[in-house]
């Protein structure tokens, strides 16, 4: 499948090829799946101050768990390690993987020298799909070297554009999730709001989707 880019950093994100002509991304992807039949998707994430920012997702379905992600609290920023995504500990991060036949996940961590700049989120089905396959995922990404050829590169400054208009029905699945976060949360509103527009922030998601899911995934 082919990876699409977010604007989670405030523009497009470039898509860089290799001498081949093959987006480095994509062949990473189309080799992870050769190595590990269980793959689902992807998303490639900088390293930022309120956490990992996904710059990409292999398509919407992943890019959304990594907004469930962070409004569950975890499993982020666990890195290198496999986790069996439990509905006990993240239950809309375990809905949403449910609906797309995932099982557990996997952050790989990116570095610049010693210093972590980026990670790779692996989705896949089952409960131990990474299992034994640690070296060689290391290496693949190693290969892909996605530091230098797509973290480096800055995002091109966007134009000024006007607020795109909202929907009524966007508006009424965030308000209808802002609810169901304030019970299962126990905050206050405007707290639950900041938490669901944080978390669609930082996965490059809209706001709105986010919360038309959580209303799709409510059990």
């Amino acid at each position: 499948m082919r990876t699409t880019d977010t604007t989670t950093t405030g523009g497009a994100v470039p898509s860089p090829t290799t001498d081949t002509g093959e987006d480095p991304l994509d062949r990473l992807e189309r080799e992870l799946t050769d190595l590990l039949p269980d793959l689902v998707g992807l998303s490639l994430c900088r390293t930022g101050p309120d956490g990992p920012v996904t710059l990409r997702a292999s398509d919407p379905g992943v890019g959304l768990l990594d907004a469930l992600q962070h409004l569950d609290g975890g499993p982020l920023p666990t890195r290198d390690r496999d986790v069996v995504i439990s509905p006990a500990r993240w239950p809309h991060l375990a809905r949403g993987a449910d609906a797309i036949g995932v099982g557990s996940t996997r952050a790989c961590t990116l570095r610049r020298g010693e210093v972590v700049a980026g990670e790779v989120h692996l989705y896949a089905a089952g409960d131990t799909p990474f299992a034994g396959h640690e070296e060689a995922i290391q290496a693949l990404l190693d290969d892909a070297d996605l530091v230098d050829r797509v973290l480096d590169p800055a995002p091109a400054d966007p134009e000024p554009t006007q607020a795109a208009p909202r929907s009524l029905r966007g508006d009424g699945a965030v308000h209808r999730v802002i609810g169901q976060l304030v019970v299962r949360l126990g905050v206050d509103p405007i707290a639950a709001h900041d938490r669901l527009e944080s978390s669609a922030r930082l996965a490059g998601v809209p706001c709105t989707d986010l919360a038309a899911a959580l209303v799709d995934l409510r059990p």
